[in-house]
């Protein structure tokens, strides 16, 4: 079993799918998750981000890293190409604020900026792989940005 942190479609997901394509991918809410459940025996393997090109070094991993006996045993590198998902009856033309994950809103920084969107916080963080914007107790058609693999999963 290969524990990653997100969900189903999160980039984690991605690269676990990538590194062991014959695994059974079980998601984890938090880092913590994948380095704890790996430390019990939970899991065989874990897949985590070290690094991300636009944003640099994920500091909990790496504090995780070294304050843990778990080692780096391979590598994945994972494109990041994120799809902005909203409900159908949704007018694109009409999107002003964008819910999401911190760092799918640093990675689509640029985006937001050019067509004047507002990228807001979830908090807690939720859903970071595919999430059609369905925040409890939210607006429904609030659109968020997605990776594609989610449109095949879904």
């Amino acid at each position: 079993m290969v524990a990653f942190q997100g969900e189903h479609g999160a980039y984690g997901d991605v690269a676990a799918r990538r590194l062991v394509p014959d695994g059974a991918c079980i998601p984890c809410l938090e880092f913590i998750d994948v380095f704890r459940g790996l430390e019990k025996g939970h899991f065989d393997l874990g897949v985590v981000p070290v690094e991300n090109s636009l944003e640099g070094a994920v500091t909990q991993v790496n504090d995780l890293l070294t304050t843990t006996d778990l080692k780096a045993i391979g590598e994945a590198k994972v494109q990041v190409r994120h799809c902005l998902l909203a409900v159908e009856t949704m007018d694109y033309r009409e999107i002003r604020l964008v819910y999401s994950h911190p760092q799918a809103l640093a990675q689509c920084r640029d985006f937001l900026a050019s067509h004047r969107l507002d990228g807001l916080i979830t908090t807690p963080p939720v859903r970071p792989g595919c999430w059609p914007a369905t925040i409890p107790g939210q607006r429904p058609q609030l659109p968020a940005p997605c990776v594609p693999i989610c449109i095949i999963l879904k």
